[in-house]
Parts: C-alpha cells; sequence; structure tokens
C-alpha cells in the first residue's frame, strides 16, 4: 500500500533504514556483505535527506511555528552526512568503524524519534492534508535523482569542506 501523505512515505524509509542499520551491526569486517549494504544505507540516507529537505523542510522553514525545529533537523542532516562520509573512507575492517557506525545509527534514530514525534505532529498542525499528498508526490520524484547524486559523489565536496572546517575549529 503507497503512502498516503509526505509524513507516512518518509515514515517508510525511516523504518527501512533502521533495518539496514541493524543488518550492518551484524556483519564483521570488510566483507562484501557489509560493503554492499552500507553502500545502500549511505545513498538512499543522503537522497532521502536532501529530497526531505527540498520538499517537507523547505515548506516547514516558510512557518514560524515550525522553522526551529526545520532548522535544527537539517543540522541533524549535516551531521549524520559527515559521519557518513567519514565511514566511507574509513577501514571497514577495523573495529573503530563499527563503533563509529554504531554510533551513527544511534544519532540517526535520535534524529528519526524527533522528526516523528515533534516535527511531524507540528507540520501536520500547520499543513493541510492536501499539500501533505502534494509533498509526498515531490518527494517521490526528487528522491531518484537526489540517490543518484549521492551514488556519484556529488556532494562530497561539500562535506568534505564542512568536515574540514569543523576540524579546524575544534
Amino acid at each position: 500500500m503507497a503512502a498516503k501523505d509526505i509524513y507516512e512515505r518518509l515514515h517508510e524509509d525511516h523504518e527501512r533504514h533502521k533495518q539496514l542499520i541493524e543488518q550492518i551491526q551484524e556483519t564483521s569486517g570488510d566483507s562484501p556483505e557489509r560493503r554492499e549494504l552500507f553502500k545502500q544505507f549511505k545513498t538512499d540516507v543522503m537522497g532521502h535527506a536532501s529530497a526531505e529537505e527540498e520538499t517537507l523542510y523547505s515548506t516547514l522553514l516558510s512557518i514560524s511555528d515550525t522553522r526551529q525545529q526545520t532548522q535544527h533537523s537539517t543540522s541533524e542532516h549535516g551531521e549524520v552526512g559527515m559521519m557518513l562520509v567519514e565511514l566511507a573512507e574509513a577501514d571497514m575492517g577495523e573495529s573503530a568503524w563499527l563503533t563509529k557506525f554504531k554510533k551513527l545509527g544511534e544519532e540517526y534514530n535520535h534524529h528519526v524519534e524527533e522528526e516523528e514525534t515533534k516535527m511531524f505532529p507540528a507540520a501536520q498542525e500547520q499543513i493541510d492534508e492536501q499539500t501533505a499528498v502534494r509533498l509526498r508526490d515531490e518527494f517521490n520524484a526528487r528522491k531518484p535523482e537526489e540517490v543518484e547524486r549521492a551514488v556519484e559523489g556529488k556532494d562530497l565536496p561539500e562535506i568534505k569542506h564542512a568536515i574540514k572546517e569543523e576540524e579546524g575549529s575544534k
């Protein structure tokens, strides 16, 4: 059954991402399975975040009651993106890789929990059903393009620059 609105559609992705997190955590070493699952997770999460920001978040940023929470969630997307890039460049065979991935899983699950229990209910108070359905359609159209950008690594220079800036400020 297809999602009826943007919230259900995003929830579907969140559930798939949680399953991938669990599957990755069950792998060991630099295995083909870990590599493939992580690739799926990384590209889908990055595509999801970009499409979500371009559809739901852009709408919520224009509403004063939801602006602050949306800015917070956008910041969390950036943090998850940086962690994904760092993990992609790290040695998957090292035990530190799995430790860092588990931290990413915790961050991701925290973000999803906030989004689904705070942001979505606040958004539903501000956005009518017709708009929520339109946003779902826009998300569904946009996400494949954003996943392709992630596969091609088109956003990596910006993310790597942000990582260097963050490291320089420490």
